[in-house]
This record gives structure tokens, sequence and C-alpha cells, in this order.
């Protein structure tokens, strides 16, 4: 399933959260893609105005994590 958004923290209403197509780093990145890699966690990886594509933050299993997939009709 494709993840859509992510809240992390342990309080939903003051979690952390990262959606697809969010803007990141002063507008200068997008959040482009958003996988869960079972044993490493949660990967969210970002483009930029070159469309170059990288990895830029981990969040390991540890976390409390409220993960909301993209449901298409």
């Amino acid at each position: 399933m494709v993840i859509r958004k992510i809240s992390i923290g342990p309080d939903i209403l003051n979690a952390m959260n990262f959606s697809v197509g969010q803007p990141m780093l002063r507008g200068k990145h997008t959040i482009c893609e958003i996988i869960q890699v079972d044993a490493k966690g949660i990967e969210i990886w970002l483009t930029n105005s070159d469309d170059e594509v990288y990895l830029w933050k981990v969040i390991g299993t540890y976390m409390p994590v409220s993960i909301e997939y993209n449901i298409e009709y």
C-alpha cells in the first residue's frame, strides 16, 4: 500500500506530520515518497528542483508512528 502521510510522536495531536507532496527545507525540496521498510522503520525520500531523489530521514521502529495510506476509489 502507498503511504500518504505519517505522524510521529506519542500524542497524535502534537505529532510531527509528513505528507507526500509537502514542501520541505524552505520550499526547495518536496517529499516524494514515504516507504515502510520492515527492519529499518520508515524512510522519507525528497526530491529537489533538479529532479534528484534522495533519502532524507529514517524513522526507527522505536518511535510511535501513525500511518495514513493513500486510498484511491
